[in-house]
């Protein structure tokens, strides 16, 4: 008699392998699944203010999602920038050349923004520090698509500027109240 069973393992547990291919490998088809929830994340993105539903599907077909494991090296000083990320989940430390570091990047911050803009180098190196998953989107793919809409690069560069604008100027704070500390302790 013709037996139909299986054999017994169960192939549902089975560990498949992802690889990822930026054109269709999972990380992208699983962005591009609930478009709006992935779109209504971008939109708390300052870079991300003011553009339409067509502008944000665009970057959204040249975004992929990727993982790393805890000191994973994303970014190295120096580097020709390749594209930017926002982290979405985890912990990032950012690493300078004189090897002081920042480790408060938090998730939905942005990253590596101003280097996918101008094509400056990486000025500092950008590790996980915990397990991390993040959005990336590739320099090329940007230009891209900026070549075909101006007026999305003109948005995503003002932006820009704004939030550099603000972290200047709250930098600039720092540095005030720090002067005053340091003239009240040489008093």
């Amino acid at each position: 008699m013709y037996d139909n069973r299986r054999s017994g393992s169960d192939r549902r547990k089975q560990q498949i392998i992802i690889h990822d291919d930026k054109r269709t490998g999972f990380e992208r088809r699983t962005l591009t699944k609930d478009p709006d929830l992935t779109i209504g994340r971008l939109r708390m993105i300052p870079i991300f203010e003011g553009l339409s539903n067509k502008q944000f599907k665009a970057l959204l077909s040249i975004c992929s999602k990727k993982n790393y494991e805890a000191n994973d090296y994303i970014y190295h000083i120096h580097d020709e920038p390749t594209g930017m990320i926002i982290l979405i989940k985890g912990k990032l430390t950012l690493i300078f050349s004189d090897g002081s570091q920042c480790s408060n990047l938090s998730p939905s911050g942005l990253i590596g923004e101003v280097g996918a803009i101008t094509g400056i180098q990486r000025s500092a190196s950008l590790v996980a520090g915990t397990y991390c998953t993040v959005l990336c989107f590739n320099k090329d793919e940007l230009d891209r698509i900026f070549a075909v809409d101006t007026a999305l690069l003109i948005k995503i560069q003002n932006n820009i500027i704004k939030d550099l604008s603000s972290k200047i100027s709250e930098d600039n704070k720092i540095i005030e109240e720090m002067k005053k500390i340091h003239t009240l302790g040489i008093l």
